[in-house]
């Protein structure tokens, strides 16, 4: 625009004095000019035409932030791994990272508690990364080398497809977040103009958003394969345990599952949006037990989610049969949560009482057993709130086809039709 003002200008000063060639000059710029309005409005009726993953774009923002925040944890985390070790003929609790062990130290005054040292390289412990592993059948006054290099070497495996998946992720949340963000910042939308004009359409777009949560949510689960493969099963008394570090990261893959399920159901079309609106509507619409019922049902969900640190629960399932019971109305999927809702009592049952005492916990096991404690708790009363609204509404079915039965010819209904 400054550029055509000046041209004017200079034409105006100059007068009679404008060429041919100045005209012509004046006839290139208005045709950029034009040019550049087309495709900026191309641009904006292309994006507003074309929303793509547009709905799922704030959900995938904070997910990916969310998982950014919770890889770069466990990177930086001390608790991978946790096991007794031996060191002159003396058992220590050692917790093990991704390259370092820490053992415990007994606590000043005679106090009771455990407090672990100065973190210890695993590669130095490492001598000869060749040899085999130690049948641990008896304990050795020391823990043997070769489990410090299977600790270093898959600490090692596991650490390098984690880096390698943080660069697509942080890609993930750049790319959803602008967006997201087009929609309401000037300067978001005219970066997607900008992009759009230089050949990135929506269709490119989606599908380099999809990648990069693809490509990461493939090195996370490498990275937990390879861990949980290559480490050994004892550091040289009794067995390990997963701890709050490596039970970060099956969180994060649990979530990551969720939102790339969720980016290519979009993306396919196997998802509607309608019904989504038609779900929250029903929510909205529905009686004070009916919500309460959907509450239940998804806090449980939540507790269950955050008890992937531990490990990963396969009673979501259930829960699901619960609340799409809710949604369609189905009677059949009723009897389906019930029946295995009573089954996995058993189940809370033993779980529960297998349970040793709190002060004898990990961290990441005192978390995900209490929220499987508060799980167990409102089960009873998911249920009962289930029986209750599946009464309700029987009632008013049965009321609402009493009023349409006419008088005439009417009879006294025989056993089987009230059954």
């Amino acid at each position: 625009s400054r550029l055509i003002l000046a041209s004017r200008s200079s034409f105006a000063e100059n007068g009679e004095g404008a060429t041919g060639l100045g005209a012509g000059a004046m006839q290139a710029l208005n045709s950029a000019r034009d040019s550049a309005r087309a495709v900026r409005d191309e641009a904006s009726r292309h994006i507003t035409t074309s929303p793509q993953l547009d709905s799922v774009a704030p959900y995938s923002t904070f997910v990916s932030l969310l998982c950014v925040l919770l890889v770069g944890i466990s990177l930086d985390g001390h608790e991978w791994l946790r096991g007794t070790a031996m060191q002159d003929g003396y058992p220590l609790d050692a917790v093990v990272s991704l390259g370092n062990v820490r053992f415990a130290e007994p606590l000043p005054n005679g106090k009771i508690g455990t407090r672990f040292g100065k973190p210890e390289s695993l590669k130095k412990k490492c001598v000869d990364r060749h040899a085999p592993m130690p049948l641990l059948r008896v304990p050795t006054q020391q823990t043997d080398q070769a489990i410090w290099c299977a600790l270093n070497a898959a600490g090692s495996k596991a650490e390098t497809f984690l880096w390698l998946g943080y660069l697509p992720l942080l890609v993930a949340a750049a790319l959803s977040g602008l967006l997201w963000l087009s929609n309401s910042f000037r300067v978001a939308k005219n970066a997607r103009h900008a992009l759009w004009a230089a050949g990135i359409t929506d269709g490119v777009y989606s599908a380099i958003v999809i990648m990069c949560w693809l490509v990461s949510w493939l090195l996370l689960f490498a990275s937990l394969c390879s861990y949980g493969y290559a480490a050994p099963s004892s550091l040289g008394w009794g067995n390990i345990t997963l701890e709050l570090s490596f039970g970060t990261m099956q969180l994060t893959f649990v979530l990551m599952t969720i939102t790339v399920a969720a980016l290519l159901g979009k993306i396919f079309s196997l998802w509607d949006d309608e019904v989504l609106r038609d779900v929250l509507n029903d929510f909205v619409q529905s009686s004070r037990s009916r919500k309460a019922v959907y509450a239940l049902l998804c806090a449980q969900l939540l507790l269950l989610l955050a008890c992937a640190v531990r490990a990963i629960e396969w009673q979501a399932l259930v829960l699901l049969f619960g609340l799409y019971y809710l949604v369609a109305d189905k009677s059949n999927f009723l009897m389906v949560y019930l029946s295995l809702s009573v089954l996995s009592l058993l189940v809370d049952v033993y779980r529960l009482g297998a349970m040793p005492e709190w002060g004898h916990m990990t961290g990441a096991q005192g978390f995900a057993d209490g929220c499987y404690v508060l799980f167990a708790m409102l089960k009873p009363a998911a249920m009962g709130g289930m029986l209750l609204v599946w009464r309700l509404e029987a009632a008013k079915r049965t009321d609402s086809n009493a009023q349409d039965v006419t008088p005439r010819g009417s009879r006294d209904p025989t056993f089987s039709d009230n059954f």
